[in-house]
């Protein structure tokens, strides 16, 4: 999942799913940073 936009209405996120783009709005206190395993 990636972040497209934030704006007063929360963050714009789109990911792949299938193959196919979805997105949808959230409220940034309930996303966390992705960590890597490198």
């Amino acid at each position: 999942m990636v972040i497209l936009g934030i704006d007063e209405a929360g963050v714009f996120c789109g990911w792949l799913d299938g193959g196919k783009l979805r997105g949808d709005i959230f409220d940034a206190a309930g996303l966390e940073p992705a960590h890597r395993n490198t």
